[in-house]
């Protein structure tokens, strides 16, 4: 009956495996208190998020891997858990009837790694439907949180993308940006300096006129050898 009232939860009380602590039990201590975290309930709205988990690892490894009935837990911005569910046996979830706003993803399966993903959802684009997870047997080396990079692209959406895309960005300070689309063939189809402010930047791109298809994002500064990327769709 209340079974969707509390996230799976973790010793002491973590909704995250990598963030429990080990419990040992013997004859001098056979029983420990623990407590279970409660969703506070998400505001209902015209909002709704899907996706799926997949693997990070090579995608073939994606045949056998399995992320059936993975929690998934959905929290606002400040990682206040709103609610959560389980994967189909497709590894796919959804959230709807939701409220506009900024949200983080979250999902744990206990020894596999994986990264919140950040949705925004707002008037012009209430639907985020192309959310995916990625989980990884191992901890992804050179992969790390986004807060605590330099730069780093939080939010790309809509995607898939008809008129504008909005890249939303964070940095630590202030900077020039490179910032260039690239088709599949690697064609540089859009570029632009941009000046960024320290903090969160929304950057409007016209995607009006670009060919159906999948691009790269890729965004450069000064002292970075590699930029920072992601993919997005035209419909």
């Amino acid at each position: 009956e209340h079974y969707q009232e509390f996230i799976p939860s973790y010793f002491p009380g973590s909704i995250l495996w990598e963030q429990a602590e080990a419990l040992s039990l013997n004859e001098d201590m056979f029983e420990e208190h623990t407590h279970l975290i409660a969703v506070n309930g998400v505001e209902a709205g015209i909002g709704r998020i899907s996706g799926r988990i997949i693997t990070g690892q090579n995608q073939q490894n994606e045949i056998y891997r399995s992320f059936y009935d993975t929690p998934v837990i959905l929290t606002n911005e400040n990682e206040t858990p709103l609610k959560w569910t389980s994967t189909d046996e497709y590894g796919q979830f959804e959230f709807d009837h939701i409220a506009l706003g900024t949200y983080y993803l979250y999902a744990d399966k206990t020894g596999i790694y994986s990264f919140p993903e950040m949705v925004v959802l707002n008037e012009e684009y209430p639907v985020n439907d192309t959310v995916y997870i990625k989980m990884y047997d191992v901890f992804p080396l050179g992969i790390h949180d986004p807060g605590q990079d330099p730069v780093s692209i939080p939010a790309l959406y809509p995607n898939p993308v008809s008129d504008q895309l909005n890249l939303l960005l964070t940095t630590d300070r202030a900077r020039m940006i490179q910032l260039n689309i690239l088709n599949m063939t690697g064609q540089i189809i859009y570029s632009e300096k941009q000046p960024v402010a320290k903090g969160r930047n929304t950057i409007n791109i016209p995607a009006m006129d670009m060919p159906a298809g999948i691009y790269l994002i890729t965004v450069k500064w000064q002292g970075q050898p590699q930029p920072i990327s992601k993919k997005f769709i035209k419909k």
